[in-house]
């Protein structure tokens, strides 16, 4: 298979306004030269109404390009089967809001056109079926794909937006699109003598310490280096059903290999004052950091966050990697002997489990890889089903 295609963006509010609010806060009216996407947002106003941005007459249309090509294939008779499939996709002008100086007031947001970027990635599937001897029938696949992504221009009118990074250092990098920069933590600090000769405002004993990249004796912005990465190295799956006589067994496990985690819940299960000082707070905190546990990885316990160890950092980034069983499905179909008695042409009597059970890293903190911004887990659950057929 081989294929181009270039499309706009869908990702856009339909309520979006591309143009200027001109208004008269005087007694009569405001007139508005607005429009949305759906051209109703035109006409004369009540006074009061304010104005929300500005206009930008040099916006365009985000595009995207892509190219695809792939094979699939069957051998032995079909009972080994599979695809692979690579694509690139460029997209360029892609729209944003970035910040804007707060001098310029209320209603200073504006669309733009940001940075271009590449995306490239393959996929692959294998998968073998067959029925043995023995009456066992069985049909397992794998899959397996990577994708890597690029910023690969970014106009100066936008980086701003970006934090922590200047435009030659998001280019030049090739980290991928929302990549984060933050300090590296060494570690915490033992003794008053480290925290004497770190160079490292208001540091302290049993606090995060930073890491001096550039060696020159004082912890600042200077310091920070690429800590975040979303894009995973790989993620994969398994498939396989398995039939014998009446009885069926089915199963999906799915993983991601090699994916950072941003961990948030940190703020709270390790940190007493970085925020919410007065909440309750995580068990971890129990083993904190202090003169009898100085084995601890964790900050020692603090009402005063004056080390500023809430921001962005290599402590709050975790390994996400995971292996996932999906689903997991028993059923067994009630023999066409018994169903004739009752006139029933089918029946199939099953028992299903989802997410029941996850294999994660053991240096992961937070209870689900999937979800790391205090969102709830995903639940496992447990169905019964009856199924007839007349």
């Amino acid at each position: 298979r081989l294929s181009w295609g270039e499309t706009g963006n869908q990702a856009i509010d339909n309520n979006a306004q591309f143009g200027l609010y001109t208004v008269d806060y005087g007694l009569d009216r405001v007139t508005s030269t607005a429009y949305d996407l759906f051209l109703q947002g035109s006409g004369t106003f009540p006074s009061g109404y304010r104005a929300t941005q500005l206009a930008n007459p040099n916006l365009k249309w985000e595009s995207a390009t892509q190219y695809n090509i792939g094979t699939d294939f069957t051998l032995l008779h079909g009972s080994l089967y599979g695809s692979i499939d690579g694509y690139i996709k460029d997209v360029d002008d892609m729209l944003i809001t970035p910040s804007y100086l707060g001098a310029i007031g209320e209603g200073g947001a504006s669309w733009l056109n940001g940075p271009s970027l590449r995306n490239w990635g393959m996929e692959f599937a294998l998968g073998y079926r067959t029925n043995l001897a023995c009456g066992l029938g069985m049909d397992i696949s794998a899959n397996a794909d990577f994708f890597r992504n690029k910023v690969t221009y970014l106009p100066s009118s936008t980086t701003g937006s970006y934090a922590h990074t200047s435009k030659e250092n998001l280019v030049q990098s090739g980290m991928p699109y929302g990549s984060i920069v933050g300090y590296v933590v060494e570690g915490l600090f033992q003794t008053q003598a480290e925290v004497d000769a770190s160079g490292q405002p208001n540091a302290r004993v049993g606090g995060l310490k930073y890491a001096d990249l550039d060696k020159n004796g004082v912890i600042n912005a200077d310091d920070q280096d690429w800590v975040y990465n979303p894009v995973p190295k790989f993620s994969y799956g398994l498939n396989i059903a398995l039939n014998y006589k009446n009885f069926d067994l089915s199963m999906f496990w799915q993983g991601v290999c090699d994916k950072d985690v941003y961990n948030n819940q940190k703020f709270q299960t390790d940190f007493w004052s970085v925020t919410d000082a007065g909440s309750n707070k995580g068990n971890r905190l129990l083993n904190a950091w202090n003169t009898n546990n100085t084995g601890s990885t964790i900050p020692m316990l603090t009402t005063s966050n004056t080390a500023d160890e809430g921001r962005a950092s290599s402590y709050f980034v975790e390994n996400g990697s995971y292996l996932k069983l999906r689903t997991l499905q028993l059923g067994y179909n009630v023999p066409a002997t018994f169903l004739s008695k009752f006139k029933m042409s089918s029946a199939r009597i099953y028992v299903s489990g989802q997410n029941l059970l996850t294999i994660k890293s053991k240096s992961l903190t937070c209870p689900d890889p999937e979800n790391p911004d205090w969102n709830y887990p995903l639940a496992t659950s447990v169905s019964f089903g009856l199924q007839i057929g007349f």
